[in-house]
């Protein structure tokens, strides 16, 4: 037997040096692992705690007795100091006038919210500004004057805004810095410009290739939306919009924006909520269908109150309950009083 003799042993000790080397970077990758698992328990925690939020729209409306109605329901939205709020549009009624000083005070109003405030444009703040009851404006001059009030920096309204990311500033679309994605635990949420009036679709309202811009630029968002949840895992997605699609009865300004929430929530998979005004309606359903006709089950849709109510809904996200949205409408007593009459 050929044995090993002690001045051999140099030959060894690069084996040696290889083995405890290992050892050594083993632990080390296993203490990195465990930090990393320490930091990641929090984030994972938060993403399955609930998320409170105000969704809110078609008001303020009948002026001057729904400025201080509004104020009444910003107050009660700061008591309850949900996570954030949204505004779905239509800050004024359709035939009231179409100036600077009714965004301007819209505006300042916003600014209230003790917590960020996302808005997505109503109709009446644009596309109805054509009415002669409203000023004979140009809609389009209107668009504009409204992006420039309230979309000029990617920065929500209220006491404690929060950045977001705008479509605008992906590049393809500039002009669309009303569109917003952003996230909150986990959950993503996303502004679409789709409006009321079949979603500006009509020639009295401006040129179609001006609309036809508009809805294309909606389509790359809503895929964005989806496909942002899709590749974070988020635990729910929340869409929101100004117009009622009106789903099964949808004209063809709603048809693409219908189908492609279809495709989207068919893609991504986990739960989807809509929400929206217009119609002035408090709801919440599951109205959605593909092109099959086949309910798309993972697609909940809230409809807001709207005037004569002034009023919210407080709409809580809990990912381990199912379904996981659950909804408690918010109304300013004084508001359904005033209008009792005429219900």
């Amino acid at each position: 037997m050929i044995g090993w003799q002690k001045e051999d042993r140099h030959l060894f000790l690069p084996i040696q040096e290889a083995i405890m080397t290992g050892v050594t970077r083993l632990k080390a990758a296993t203490l990195h692992l465990a930090a990393c698992a320490a930091l990641l328990a929090p984030l994972a925690a938060a993403a399955s705690e609930p998320v409170t939020f105000a969704a809110l729209g078609d008001t303020p409306y009948q002026v001057p007795r729904d400025d201080f109605l509004f104020e009444r329901l910003i107050d009660e939205i700061n008591t309850l100091d949900p996570v954030l709020s949204i505004h779905v549009g239509d800050i004024k009624s359709g035939s009231s006038p179409c100036n600077d000083m009714t965004l301007l005070k819209v505006r300042t109003q916003f600014n209230r919210f003790r917590g960020p405030l996302f808005y997505t444009p109503g109709d009446n703040e644009w596309t109805d500004c054509h009415r002669g009851s409203a000023g004979n404006h140009d809609p389009y001059e209107r668009l504009a004057r409204l992006r420039q009030f309230f979309f000029s920096q990617p920065t929500s309204f209220g006491q404690n805004g929060r950045t977001y990311q705008r479509q605008s500033d992906a590049g393809q679309y500039p002009e669309m810095v009303e569109n917003a994605i952003w996230t909150e635990s986990g959950i993503v949420f996303a502004t679409v410009h789709v409006v009321g009036s079949s979603n500006g679709r009509k020639r009295k309202i401006g040129p179609e290739a001006s609309y036809e811009m508009r809805e294309a630029a909606n389509m790359v968002w809503l895929r964005r939306a989806f496909e942002t949840a899709a590749r974070t895992e988020a635990p729910a997605l929340v869409i929101a919009i100004h117009a009622n699609p009106e789903f099964r009865k949808a004209d063809k300004g709603f048809a693409r924006t219908l189908a492609a929430l279809a495709a989207g929530a068919a893609s991504y998979g986990g739960p989807v909520l809509l929400v929206h005004g217009d119609t002035h309606s408090y709801r919440t359903d599951r109205p959605l269908h593909d092109e099959n006709d086949r309910l798309v089950r993972n697609l909940w849709r809230l409809e807001v109150p709207g005037s004569p109510d002034v009023g919210a809904v407080i709409v809580t996200i809990d990912p381990t309950a199912t379904p996981p949205f659950s909804f408690r409408p918010l109304l300013v007593e004084e508001a359904y009083d005033a209008s009792s009459t005429t219900r």
